[in-house]
């Protein structure tokens, strides 16, 4: 069902928590790597994808991206 969390309070309960779970280990996440990680797929994430890559290295992107995601080829605009 779509939007089902406006039809049950469980489906809408458990979204809150993953959402909530999902912001505190991004935050983790930027902390490890020393930068704001944005989230989403944007220009500013590609853009942040490519600092990283400056910063760390390529192979910093495994340990806090999907690498086969799009953004990751994206980011190559951005070098």
């Amino acid at each position: 069902m779509t939007k089902a969390e406006s039809y049950s309070i469980a489906v809408a309960t458990g979204s809150i928590i993953a959402r909530a779970s999902f912001l505190k280990e991004m935050d983790k996440l930027s902390e490890q790597v020393g930068m704001e990680l944005p989230k989403g797929a944007s220009q500013k994430v590609d853009r942040a994808i490519a600092e990283l890559i400056q910063l760390k290295g390529k192979d910093a992107l495994s340990s806090c991206a999907k690498t086969h995601f799009a953004n990751t080829q994206k980011a190559n605009a951005y070098l």
